[in-house]
C-alpha cells in the first residue's frame, strides 16, 4: 500500500473510532439524571421545589428546607397551579393586594425556552413581512418577504418572485428617516399567525442601534428604541407574549438578559445569559420571572419583579460531579457529527483530555513489543500514539499491510 495510501486510510480509521468509541462508552455508562422543579413563590416570597427520591417519591420543599404536602404545594404556586385551586375552590381572591381572577392569570401567565441550537442555527437572509393590522381579527399568511442590501430594504412577492421596487423604496425611505444605517445587523421575528398580534421585527443597523420595524394597513412602522451605553446587543428575540407587557428579550455583549417593555424603555437586568452557549427558560406570571439559565455545570435560577424587572433572589443548583467517569482518562478527544449548538453535519472535534497521556504512553509501550514481535517498523508510530492513543492503537495493531 502507498504511504499516502495508508495515511488516508489511518485518518479515516482515527476520526471514525474518535466518534464511534466514546459514543459507545456513553451509552454503557449512561446514567438517567433529573433535576428538581424550581419556580419562585409570591406566597412564601422564595424557591420552591420538587424533586423524586431515591424511593421514587415526590417530595416538595423550599430553600429553608421546609417540607409540604402536594396540596400544599398548590397553594404556595397560585399563579402555576391556578386550575387545580379553582377546582377545588382554594383559589385566593387576591394575592399581595391585588384582585385574583382566572381570566387575569390566563392573560400573564407565559413561558418560553431558547436553547443554543435556536441561536447558533443558520436561517437564510429572507424575512416574511405580515400585516399587523389586518382587516378581519385573525392574522393572514403574509405575501411578500424581504432581504437587506447595503442600500436598503428589497420586497420580494412570494407567489410571482419579483422585486417589489415601490414597497423597496417606501421602507427603505421610512427607515433611513428614523436613523436606520443598512445593512441589517441583528434580525428577529416571528411570522407566524398562530399568535395572537404581531409585531413585526426587531433588528438592529449597521452601528448595533435597535429599531422595530412592522406593516400596518399596507404601511411601514418604524420605531428607533433607545439604548443604554450599557446595553451592547449580540442577539435578540422578540417576545409577542399574550400580556404584551414585553417587545423583546435583548442578550448583550457582557452576555446579560435587557427586556424591551411595552413602551420600549430598555431594562437591563442582573441575569447572566450567553445565548450561544446556554439555555434560557423563563416561567413568569403577574408577580415574578423564575428565570433558569443552564449550561453542563450549573443552573442558576433568578427571580425577577414581574413589574421592574428588578431580581429579587436568586440561587445556584450546582450539578454534582461526575467522579466515576474516566472518559477524560481513556479517550484524548472526541468527535461528534452533530452538536447541540447548532444544525449542521460535520466533524465536530472537541473534549480534548491531557488525562489520556498516560493511557497513550502505556499503549506506546505495548505497542513497541508487539510490533518489536512482528518485525515491523515500531519507532516512528511510538509518538503518534502517545497523543492520539487508542485511537491509533487500534488501527495499528490490524492494519498490517
Amino acid at each position: 500500500m502507498k504511504l499516502s495510501g495508508k495515511i488516508y486510510l489511518y485518518m479515516a480509521a482515527i476520526l471514525l473510532l474518535a466518534w464511534l468509541l466514546p459514543w459507545l462508552y456513553a451509552i454503557c455508562t449512561a446514567e438517567s439524571k433529573s433535576t428538581p422543579f424550581t419556580l419562585y413563590s409570591c406566597v412564601i416570597d422564595d424557591f420552591a421545589s420538587l424533586k423524586v427520591d431515591d424511593e421514587g417519591n415526590i417530595v416538595y420543599y423550599d430553600r429553608k428546607g421546609n417540607r409540604y404536602t402536594d396540596a400544599q404545594f398548590d397553594s404556595i404556586l397560585p399563579m402555576f397551579y391556578y386550575r387545580q385551586l379553582l377546582s377545588e375552590s382554594r383559589m385566593p381572591d387576591s394575592i399581595k393586594g391585588a384582585a385574583i381572577t382566572a381570566e387575569k392569570i390566563q392573560h400573564t401567565n407565559f413561558n418560553m425556552r431558547l436553547s443554543p441550537s435556536d441561536v447558533n442555527k443558520t436561517t437564510p437572509k429572507l424575512y416574511m413581512m405580515m400585516e399587523s393590522m389586518p382587516k378581519r381579527v385573525d392574522l393572514e399568511e403574509p405575501v411578500e418577504a424581504f432581504r437587506s442590501t447595503d442600500n436598503g430594504l428589497e420586497f420580494i412577492n412570494m407567489e410571482t418572485n419579483t422585486v417589489n421596487k415601490v414597497r423597496s423604496r417606501e421602507f427603505t425611505e421610512v427607515m433611513k428617516r428614523k436613523g436606520f444605517v443598512f445593512p441589517i445587523g441583528k434580525i428577529n421575528g416571528n411570522p407566524s399567525t398562530m399568535k395572537g398580534y404581531d409585531e413585526g421585527y426587531v433588528m438592529t443597523d449597521s452601528r448595533g442601534a435597535l429599531f422595530q420595524v412592522k406593516q400596518i394597513s399596507g404601511k411601514p412602522y418604524v420605531r428607533a428604541i433607545d439604548l443604554p451605553d450599557s446595553v451592547k446587543v449580540k442577539s435578540l428575540m422578540i417576545t409577542e407574549f399574550p400580556h404584551r407587557n414585553t417587545l423583546a428579550y435583548l442578550f448583550t455583549t457582557d452576555n446579560r438578559l435587557a427586556i424591551v417593555d411595552s413602551d420600549c424603555s430598555v431594562h437591563k437586568t442582573t441575569v447572566e445569559y450567553n445565548p450561544y452557549q446556554q439555555g434560557l427558560t423563563i416561567i413568569g406570571d403577574m408577580f415574578y420571572y423564575t428565570v433558569k439559565v443552564t449550561d453542563t455545570k450549573e443552573e442558576h435560577y433568578y427571580a425577577l419583579d414581574a413589574s421592574t424587572y428588578a431580581t429579587v433572589d436568586d440561587m445556584v443548583n450546582r450539578y454534582a460531579d461526575d467522579t466515576t467517569n474516566l472518559s477524560e482518562y481513556i479517550f484524548p478527544f472526541k468527535v461528534s457529527f452533530t452538536s447541540y449548538n447548532d444544525g449542521w453535519v460535520y466533524p465536530h472535534i472537541g473534549e480534548f483530555s491531557l488525562k489520556a497521556l498516560p493511557l497513550g504512553l502505556v499503549l506506546a509501550v505495548l505497542f513497541l513489543f508487539v510490533a518489536k514481535r512482528q518485525g515491523r517498523r515500531k519507532y516512528p508510530a511510538l509518538l503518534p500514539i502517545l497523543v492520539l492513543g487508542i485511537y491509533l492503537f487500534i488501527p495499528l495493531l490490524l492494519i498490517k499491510k
